[in-house]
């Protein structure tokens, strides 16, 4: 009895170590991360909090650490005061891979933010979906 359940379990390994399972962040899936920050004169952020999670909880910690230590810089010859910028609040969208390879972009609170921002994590094809709305959007 023992070798027939042992034996149906082997049977039963290569179907389940078939499935695939995407999470955000593993593989070549990408995690979406957006953070609401404060950036200071000198350019530093501050008071940084995950607004929309991506569904992956060590991307997530990854990505707030990452735009905890960003440093912003004005254009070449200026200085943020000069721009009429003292503190402000804005948004940061972090994509993260599992590689380590990662882009972001700073939204001020004046720009539209992305759509994937304005909704919670459901599933990595839901994101898909939502990415390619946006960039079919005029």
């Amino acid at each position: 009895m023992a070798a027939a359940a042992a034996f149906a379990m082997l049977l039963s390994l290569p179907v389940a170590a078939s499935r695939v399972v995407e999470r955000p962040g593993v593989g070549t899936v990408p995690a979406f991360v957006c953070i609401a920050t404060t950036v200071t004169a000198e350019g530093h952020t501050k008071q940084s909090r995950i607004s929309r999670r991506s569904g992956n909880a060590v991307t997530d910690r990854h990505a707030l650490r990452f735009v905890r230590t960003l440093t912003f810089r004005p254009p070449s010859g200026t200085k943020w005061e000069a721009l009429g910028m003292d503190e402000r609040a804005a948004h940061v969208l972090v994509r993260m891979h599992q590689n380590g390879q990662m882009a972001f972009k700073l939204f001020e609170l004046n720009e539209p933010l992305p759509a994937i921002c304005g909704t919670p994590f459901e599933s990595v094809a839901r994101d898909r979906e939502i990415n390619a709305a946006s960039e079919s959007s005029p």
